[in-house]
């Protein structure tokens, strides 16, 4: 499940909650409360997720004290603005990812780029 500034509605997360979905993994940008609903109840699991299983992976959480309490000590919970490689496969390997959202600027001449590097992100929003 990817979620992009806000681009589901909370409603969506609901409507997920009710037709009784399982083991759903989170690999997103942006993390709101309905994906915490959807971990609460016991829906995301990450249990198939190729890479980071059971982890819930994002980049930032803005918004409720919830979120904040959710990510406090919880070993699952995983905010990661850093660049990773993900193997011969590049995105790919995560079938959901098929859209680009931001350019990841690296150095001029930087040649490869470790795992856990921080890199310079700048979305597209507000350049397209």
């Amino acid at each position: 499940m990817k979620n992009a500034a806000q681009a589901w509605p909370e409603e969506i997360y609901r409507t997920l909650k009710d037709a009784g979905v399982r083991d759903l993994g989170i690999h997103s940008e942006m993390l709101v409360d309905g994906m915490i609903d959807l971990v609460e109840a016991g829906l995301v699991t990450g249990a198939c997720k190729k890479i980071d299983r059971y982890q819930v992976v994002f980049t930032f959480a803005a918004g409720s004290r919830r979120q904040y309490d959710f990510i406090n000590r919880n070993p699952n919970a995983q905010g990661r603005p850093v660049v990773r490689k993900t193997g011969a496969q590049g995105s790919g390997i995560l079938s959901s990812m098929s859209q680009a959202n931001c350019f990841i600027i690296l150095p001029y001449a930087s040649g490869d780029v470790e795992p856990d590097t921080l890199v310079e992100v700048q979305p597209f929003f507000g350049l397209v």
